[in-house]
């Protein structure tokens, strides 16, 4: 087990003579009609990560709230996905257009309970070659199914806070008593996935090895600062491998909240606050 101290944390260079497809191409699958704002802290963290992180930012969501996001979206593209009253729905031709020069897909974010989310993420984790970010409502989805992760042809984080995790777990570890350390590397080697269970300090783990963060602040209990996570680490697993991604995630969102509160004070910080620094 080992504590995040940053070493070796630092986002490579970009190179003099280079071009946006350079820096990886991050997808984010997001929104619902009562929580926009979700997908657009998502998007802005991919974007923000580091100046140094994703060339390009895909912003997809419900085509029914097309007005919402061409009314605020700014540097990123948009990609309209098939929706039912907002949710989106399962469609294998859209599906695939995602994956075309795509380092990463994040989804989950905003998107609220859809019965068909889970056929959605199961389809691209066998299909996309990159890595892909389960959060938020994603994780709820995948509560109680986490069978479909037995096998998978895309690399996968998942991004849980400690109750989605919990969730996670259900089912899953027939001794009680274990630590949240020993599930989250025993999860993580069962199904061959990185997971990063959110708390103050932050447990990440491949399946072999278990790191600690504890970089950030009491005032990231808010709304919102998971999706600001998760998008930071589809960016930077756009560059590298999706524990060094993770890592890298939780180290530098946790620092830059820290310079946020000195800035804003704790119980003024926001969410978006976070990826101004």
């Amino acid at each position: 087990m080992q504590l995040v101290t940053g070493d070796d944390l630092t986002v490579p260079s970009r190179k003099p003579v280079s071009h946006k497809y350079h820096y990886g191409r991050v997808r984010i699958i997001a929104g619902s009609p009562t929580m926009i704002g979700a997908a657009l802290l998502a998007h802005e963290s991919a974007v923000a990560a580091l100046k140094s992180g994703a060339g390009l930012v895909t912003l997809c969501v419900p085509e029914s709230l097309r007005a919402a996001y061409q009314a605020r979206v700014k540097e990123e593209t948009l990609y309209f996905l098939p929706d039912s009253d907002g949710k989106i729905l399962f469609d294998k031709e859209r599906l695939d257009a995602l994956f075309v020069k795509t380092g990463a897909i994040l989804i989950g974010p905003g998107m609220g309970e859809n019965d068909r989310l889970l056929s959605v993420i199961e389809y691209i984790k066998d299909r996309f070659d990159g890595t892909l970010v389960i959060d938020a409502d994603g994780l709820n989805a995948l509560a109680g199914h986490m069978e479909i992760l037995s096998a998978h042809k895309a690399n996968i984080i998942l991004t849980p806070h400690m109750g989605e995790f919990e969730r996670l777990c259900n089912g899953e570890f027939s001794d009680p008593f274990l630590s949240v350390t020993d599930k989250v590397r025993e999860l993580s080697a069962r199904y061959r996935v990185v997971i990063a269970a959110k708390s103050a300090t932050t447990v990440i783990s491949d399946g072999d090895k278990v790191y600690l963060n504890a970089t950030g602040t009491p005032a990231l209990a808010k709304g919102g600062s998971g999706d600001v996570l998760g998008g930071m680490i589809a960016a930077f697993a756009c560059r590298s491998d999706p524990l060094l991604a993770a890592l890298r995630g939780c180290y530098h969102f946790g620092k830059c909240a820290e310079v946020a509160e000195k800035i804003y004070g704790a119980e003024s910080l926001l969410a978006s606050n976070v990826i101004v620094k």
